[in-house]
């Protein structure tokens, strides 16, 4: 965590981010940019007040002895502690620097997550001696260990048996932990119901229950401001023929099902510390349901994704801000998928205290790259990351546990531990040159590649190889001039460029259009959460759709897509089915007390 300081004096060595300058050509002058994550260094030589009274220290800036600049104090960091020829003993891989506001929420960059550096001890150490960097050897990578330690190679599978006959509904409850749900969800929500004492309230059912998510799954086609006009039976200018949803359930039984709404019996809330205990224990049964929905194939990805929030910060327990998201604030969870699909199959709830939680022991990263990938140990498949979980620790730790990787690598302030420091610097010039060191750490071979691109590209990896790949085509921009420039790259860079993109899809696929959490308006981040859950397993059903459906039907929009499941859900589990008087479970249909009007 950096610790901005609000004295500062002559003399004193400090730092700061480019986004402190006063204007984008300041910056410039620099040569750099006030988006950079990269700070620069100098020394204190006079301190003043500006015009509006701003206190302002005026810094020498390190390269740049002739173009002193003023700088705010509350911009600045320490850095008297340190001397210009060496560097902190610790610092956050693959992390810029993060403030934290009333104890509440992280502010971090995109592509990084955690802010406390004391978590992320598995990746910390960038005082590396000249002995220590030597042990890394050029050489290039032409073998693909992979193919000599039988990594494997088979096609994703859908666990549905018979799945050209298979319609949207099957696809979204086959991503759904449905016997959690009526085993313990709808106990749950009855529990709570008795004990918020509502009103009219009748026992729910499982069916009722799909016909609630139906009736949201309808909202998401129709998104409208106004909760109650759902239920209007009065034609307007814009619908001529009224939405009417008490066709189906009434907006009272709705309510308060809605009201009930929990994942997490209230007793087991009411006795716990845990302030996340209202998800956890769905979270483990949504994991257990999505490892056996599906057998993915040799390329997996690791990243994040962001259920929004909109509310105030203290009401949700682990709530963040991360600068470039799409939603930069929200609940934070590290998702891992098949890279072929894009398909989610297992998420890691992002949060500070990591005690009790499994491999916790290995630091933050690899910890949480272990919890994501455990179904697939021991299966020779290939991980993919961005730069926050790249190290040699976590190729290491993946490698232990059967499985290969290609993670990227960044330097913010400093390299990863292990990671030798000069890895850019020896690039050649040349677009599409590359170089590449080998070294053995912990027992597990392993390359770091670097490659002259648009802007430098870093990975490291247990596998693939640096032999030419693909050709690729750039537009760049050299001296204010622009060209095209077309190289071959090596096979490593396109393996992690053709897998780095399948949690973004996903995510995308979730929230291209309206989705459950615009619908679903709520004070509550248990609702929020909920939203969440329900929008992976539709966008998994409609990604799943596509890849393993009927092939006449693949080429459907995610909006029919959409419609086809709500049809499904509100027609199938209505109390009454006017085509066929039968449930969509194929049973002769009971009628359900859905309350009172």
């Amino acid at each position: 965590m950096v610790k901005i300081l609000s004295k500062f004096t002559v003399g004193i060595r400090v730092s700061f981010l480019p986004r402190a300058f006063a204007t984008r050509e300041l910056a410039e002058t620099y040569h750099t940019t006030k988006a950079s994550k990269e700070r620069l260094y100098g020394m204190i030589t006079a301190v003043e007040f500006a015009t509006d009274g701003t206190k302002m220290a005026v810094i020498d800036v390190e390269g740049f002895a002739e173009l002193p600049v003023r700088i705010k104090l509350g911009s600045l960091k320490d850095e008297s502690a340190t001397t210009a020829t060496t560097t902190p003993m610790e610092d956050i891989q693959g992390q810029p620097e993060t403030t934290e506001i009333e104890g509440l929420v992280d502010y971090e960059s995109d592509s990084s997550s955690e802010s406390d550096a004391d978590d992320n001890d598995d990746s910390v150490d960038n005082n590396e001696d000249e002995e220590h960097v030597d042990q890394w050897r050029d050489d290039e990578i032409v073998i693909d260990r992979r193919f000599i330690d039988l990594g494997y190679m088979q096609q994703p599978q859908l666990t549905l048996h018979d799945i050209a006959s298979k319609t949207p509904l099957d696809m979204f409850k086959h991503f759904l932990p449905m016997d959690y749900i009526g085993e313990h969800v709808i106990h749950a929500i009855n529990a709570n119901a008795a004990a918020m004492s509502i009103q009219y309230w009748k026992t729910l059912t499982i069916d009722e229950y799909l016909l609630w998510i139906g009736l949201w799954t309808a909202m998401v086609l129709i998104p409208l401001s106004d909760r109650a006009e759902y239920w209007s039976t009065t034609p307007t200018f814009l619908r001529m023929s009224p939405l009417n949803f008490g066709r189906w359930m009434p907006k009272r039984r709705f309510d308060s099902i809605l009201q009930a709404h929990t994942l997490e019996h209230p007793d087991v809330i009411s006795s716990s510390r845990d302030p996340l205990v209202a998800i956890r224990a769905f979270v483990d049964a949504y994991n257990d349901n999505l490892v056996t929905a599906m057998i993915p194939g040799r390329t997996m990805t690791i990243d994040e994704s962001m259920n929004q929030w909109l509310g105030k910060v203290s009401r949700m327990p682990n709530v963040k801000k991360i600068i470039g998201k799409p939603h930069p604030v929200g609940q934070e969870f590290k998702n891992i998928a098949d890279a072929s699909t894009n398909i989610m199959l297992r998420l890691d709830i992002s949060e500070k205290k990591q005690e009790g939680k499994k491999f916790s022991n290995l630091g933050l990263v690899p910890g949480c790259m272990l919890r994501l990938t455990e179904p697939w140990f021991a299966t020779g498949r290939t991980i993919v990351a961005d730069s926050w979980f790249g190290s040699p620790a976590s190729v290491a730790a993946l490698r232990k546990k059967g499985l290969y990787s290609i993670l990227a690598l960044k330097k913010r302030k400093y390299w990863p531990r292990n990671v030798p420091s000069d890895i850019i610097d020896n690039l050649p010039s040349i677009y599409g040159s590359h170089v590449c060191k080998v070294k053995t750490i912990d027992d597990v071979p392993m390359f770091v590649a670097a490659l002259r691109d648009r802007k430098p590209q870093c990975l490291i990896s247990t596998c693939s190889t640096t032999l030419p790949g693909s050709v690729v085509s750039h537009i760049v921009k050299d001296n204010n001039q622009s060209r095209r420039v077309t190289f071959q790259r090596p096979v490593v860079f396109d393996e992690y460029h053709a897998a780095k993109g399948a949690i973004d899809i996903n995510n995308n696929i979730r929230d291209n259009m309206a989705s459950y959490h615009d619908v679903i308006r709520s004070q509550s981040w248990q609702h929020r959460s909920f939203a969440f859950f329900l929008a992976v397993a539709e966008a998994n059903a409609f990604l799943a759709w596509r890849a393993f459906g009927s092939e006449n039907l693949r080429g459907i929009t995610h909006y029919k897509f959409r419609e086809r499941l709500a049809s499904e859900l509100v027609n199938g589990y209505a109390p009454y089915n006017p085509r066929s008087n039968v449930t969509a479970r194929g049973h002769t249909h009971k009628i359900v007390g859905v309350g009172h009007k």
